[in-house]
């Protein structure tokens, strides 16, 4: 795959491409012999330590194009659901809540770049907010 003229890495499985509201960003999904991954910008992300996805859902860039988030599956099938922002997992949850009218897996930013979401972490609801 070749992004602004620049040659990217090459892996098994290449998808869920997102391009920051500014256009000078890039992320994308892969899937790799290793398992699954995140790349941001050329370069693959480090994922927060000890933690393994079996499932990527789509990254989301904030409005101004500084933050990204996405939301992922635990490894193996079964284990807790991650919303990562910026690198950083958040608490575990058993299941992220998300409308059904939602058009992604991940949250989305609110127009003001505030990220917000619902989740379930046994039973109990709870309500995580990251402010620009």
């Amino acid at each position: 795959m070749v992004i602004d003229g620049r040659e990217e890495p090459m892996y098994r499985t290449v998808s869920q491409l997102a391009f920051s509201p500014d256009g000078r960003r890039v992320a994308y999904t892969i899937d790799s012999n290793g398992g699954c991954g995140i790349v941001v910008d050329g370069k693959l992300s480090d994922l927060p330590p000890g933690i393994y996805f079996s499932e990527i859902y789509e990254p989301v860039f904030s409005p101004n194009s500084k933050h990204l988030v996405f939301a992922a599956q635990g490894h193996p099938v079964g284990e807790p659901a991650f919303v990562v922002y910026d690198g950083k997992a958040d608490p575990i949850f058993t299941e992220l809540l998300l409308p059904p009218s939602a058009p992604s897996r991940t949250p989305l930013f609110q127009p003001d770049g505030t990220l917000e979401y619902l989740a379930n972490k046994m039973g109990s609801v709870h309500r995580v907010t990251h402010r620009p």
